[in-house]
């Protein structure tokens, strides 16, 4: 696995990636009405992008 610095265009992915994780492995624990709160489908992309840019991320890739 390699590994770079985040970039606007990983936004959505990440956003995917979050929700579904959230939706599937922790169902089991929550109900669906704690997984929207906690990851709802109304993710604000422009926020997360601002906060990913203006903090020290890094993405994984190529597994």
């Amino acid at each position: 696995m390699s590994t770079r610095t985040y970039e606007s265009k990983d936004c959505q992915e990440i956003i995917k990636l979050f929700y579904e994780t959230v939706h599937s492995i922790n169902s089991k624990d929550y109900t669906e009405k704690q997984l929207n709160v906690w990851a709802s489908k109304d993710i604000d992309l422009d926020l997360w992008d601002k906060s990913f840019l203006k903090n020290y991320t890094i993405v994984g890739f190529g597994i």
